[in-house]
């Protein structure tokens, strides 16, 4: 309990006053009165003032339960309020990822017309290319909210208690509250830097050439065919990380639009990349994109 009783006796032993002490604080809360006040029998005198004394501090006692349960119950609401302030910043972290995602696809997918009927394509070729641009932005939106999602737990588990107990304080709260909103503010300002990272729409693609000439093997063992002899239609619509052009293309005799490298650029940079069959430079891209 809070709140104790304590006796001042005489120097015979006889209780002559009562007082309160909070125990917190070690200050007096409540005095009686003087038991040379009363009317009667000392006898009578002493049980009024301890029983003066004991009604106040069940009163005070009584309070000080009502206080903590009042406290332990906004404590729990404020929790539970900070705790779907938690989920609703991923779930606005992952609408932002959604819209930037949708924005750069847009643009991208323009380019991506332009370039094609600016060769003097048709809009067919842009029709045939564009659900592998839409399945790499949506791949990358997928990864992006998984890990996002995953952030969601771990800063549950952060900032969030498992059990309030008496020991958990308001300070506490606002501690996690503060360094969730600090370093939330911060991953939110790194999001678009982050996504603007992500690799450009033409290099998934470009990575399915890598996987498909690895696994067809055979007479080019890893090679694709990239000699610009072979190419019609040729226009850049990007560039990796190396500084080599990409370029949007089909092959002659083929309308299907392609996106690749050209052998002869890539032997500029990296001759070990490039091989020569029936005349015909092909680019072994595993080493050419590195």
């Amino acid at each position: 309990m809070r709140y104790s009783i304590r006796k001042e006796k005489n120097r015979w032993g006889n209780t002559v006053k009562v007082r309160i002490i909070d125990s917190e604080t070690g200050q007096t809360v409540f005095t009686s009165r003087h038991v040379d006040s009363y009317d009667g029998s000392r006898k009578q005198r002493v049980g009024e003032m301890n029983r003066e004394a004991e009604a106040e501090l069940a009163r005070l006692n009584e309070s000080v339960v009502t206080k903590e349960e009042e406290r332990q119950a906004g404590l729990e609401e404020d929790v539970e309020k900070f705790e779907e302030r938690i989920t609703e910043a991923g779930r606005l972290r992952e609408d932002l990822a959604g819209s930037i995602q949708a924005r750069q696809q847009g643009q991208l997918l323009n380019m991506l017309e332009r370039s094609i009927l600016g060769a003097g394509g048709d809009i067919t070729q842009v029709e045939a290319l564009t659900p592998q641009v839409q399945e790499a932005g949506q791949r990358s939106l997928r990864d992006y909210i998984t890990q996002s999602k995953a952030r969601t737990k771990e800063q549950l588990a952060e900032f969030v208690p498992t059990e309030i107990g008496a020991e958990y304080k308001l300070a506490n709260l606002e501690d996690a509250m503060r360094r969730f909103t600090m370093g939330e503010e911060t991953r939110r300002a790194q999001i678009q830097a982050g996504l603007d990272q992500e690799p450009e729409w033409w290099e998934p693609i470009i990575s399915n050439i890598v996987t498909g000439s690895q696994e067809a093997g055979g007479q080019l063992l890893g090679y694709a065919a990239s000699d610009i002899n072979v190419k019609e239609n040729i226009s850049q619509v990007g560039m990796l990380d190396n500084g080599l052009p990409v370029y949007l293309f089909n092959y002659k005799g083929d309308t299907t639009p392609q996106i690749g490298l050209m052998a002869q650029d890539v032997e500029k940079v990296n001759k070990d990349a490039v091989t020569e069959i029936d005349g015909i430079k092909h680019v072994y891209y595993t080493k050419a994109v590195k």
